[in-house]
């Protein structure tokens, strides 16, 4: 219904079917530029899989089903109009019960005061998560979990769950509660274990200083992408909004892991796709920020 950027996609497989979820974002004009638009709390979800995981033959000719939106009050009783810039994180189980979805980092839009009907774009460092429906006909529930500072506020990240953790990688940082665009380049990693109940904080953090540095340097709106139990994250924006072209493979294990720098790209670029597929990485274009932006794709080898 809406022309989107700066939103969530993930797939997850449900036992009734497979489906794309597309989680707030922001609102954009297709005829306008690089201006922002208001952000939303929608969630969407289109199913393109059948409960054994067989891909629907023509699944655009099914209807984008509306979901439980994102939480529209603050921690103070502020209106939130809605999130965007974040990164998602997936824990797809057996049973449909435990499916859930994260979201850490990003900003959203919220009222100064109570009652205010002014909003700024904040950072924050909330972690969100979504109880996917159980059928095909409910709506799920968000819960806004209990925690105290569990990450450095960050736009942009690259977000993954793997092995019941959720890493934290890049992004360009904030402070809790400030507007404007941020700060540095995170070049780093940080570790967020969730307790999958409701609002209940994580059990266990990790921050930078447990995992190694991006020494290829860090990004914001990176690729990345999950394969065989690692998270790639290659090129991204650098602190002068250059497109930069470093290739990273972060090995996890639990509150530790390892990192490893593989061959650069071909160019530099950032606000791109990135997928895993048939055991290869593919890249997809991207933008250059004022410089030019390459109309074509590379396909990365492991």
């Amino acid at each position: 219904p809406n022309s989107l950027r700066y939103h969530g996609a993930k797939f997850i497989q449900h036992t009734y079917g497979g489906y794309i979820y597309v989680v707030g974002g922001e609102i954009g004009l297709q005829a306008t530029g690089h201006t922002p638009g208001d952000l939303w709390r929608s969630v969407y979800r289109l199913q393109v899989a059948d409960g054994a995981g067989t891909a629907l033959s023509h699944p655009l000719s099914g209807n984008w089903e509306l979901l439980a939106e994102l939480p529209d009050t603050g921690p103070g009783g502020e209106d939130i109009k809605g999130w965007a810039e974040f990164g998602l994180g997936v824990d797809d189980q057996t049973s449909d019960a435990d499916d859930r979805i994260y979201l850490l980092g990003g900003r959203y839009d919220i009222e100064d005061s109570v009652g205010s009907a002014t909003y700024s774009r904040n950072f924050h460092d909330e972690v969100l998560m979504f109880e996917c429906p159980t059928t095909s006909s409910n709506s799920g529930v968000w819960h806004w979990k209990n925690d105290t500072a569990p990450y450095t506020p960050r736009r942009f990240p690259a977000v993954a769950m793997l092995n019941g953790y959720i890493y934290i990688v890049s992004g360009r940082e904030g402070t809790v509660g400030q507007t404007g665009s941020g700060g540095n380049i995170a070049d780093y990693i940080e570790m967020y274990q969730p307790d999958n109940f409701q609002m209940n904080g994580a059990l266990s953090t990790a921050g930078s200083s447990s995992f190694p540095t991006l020494n290829g340097g860090g990004g914001y709106y990176p690729m990345y992408a999950e394969l065989n139990g690692s998270l790639y994250v290659w090129c991204g924006w650098d602190a002068n909004f250059a497109g930069t072209k470093a290739l990273h493979r972060f090995d996890p294990n639990g509150s530790n892991g390892s990192v490893t720098r593989l061959t650069d790209a071909d160019w530099g670029t950032g606000f791109g796709g990135g997928v895993a597929h048939d055991g290869k990485l593919w890249l997809i274009s991207g933008i250059g920020h004022g410089a030019h932006s390459e109309a074509k794709n590379l396909v990365y080898f492991p």
